[in-house]
């Protein structure tokens, strides 16, 4: 079914998935497909081992392998594997919420905090002095 506007399409699917998009060819078959679910899920799949991310131009941003996500790097060893400099905002008065999770948190302009809950359920921390 068309839909309108420039560029327009429109798929329709039923049971738990909304609607899917293929793509392939007749030799190769499916090489990757866009679903929707009934709940407004977008999913990405591709049949090779690797999801790729890249801008307008064409460069890789990120590669999403059986791994997990690499950034500025072909290929994850980690969940997430990122080659070269990181920015985040750290949350105010963190708590880690499950045994093993660690936080950081920006006491305040010149203390950077490290939290950890440890595998009995205590959570311990440590500050670094920033200059």
């Amino acid at each position: 079914q068309g839909g309108s506007g420039y560029g327009a399409f429109y798929a329709q699917g039923s049971g738990t998935n909304a609607a899917y998009f293929f793509f392939g060819n007749t030799t190769s078959g499916e090489r990757g497909r866009v679903s929707v679910d009934n709940a407004g899920d977008v999913a990405l799949q591709a049949s090779g081992s690797n999801l790729l991310f890249l801008n307008a131009g064409g460069t890789e941003l990120g590669r999403w392998n059986s791994v997990g996500l690499g950034v500025g790097t072909t290929g994850a060893n980690y969940k997430l594997d990122v080659e070269g400099a990181i920015g985040f905002t750290p949350g105010s008065a963190v708590t880690p919420a499950s045994n093993g999770d660690v936080v950081f948190e920006l006491t305040n302009n010149t203390t950077l905090t490290a939290k950890a809950k440890g595998s009995d359920g205590t959570v311990r921390s440590g500050t670094v002095a920033l200059s």
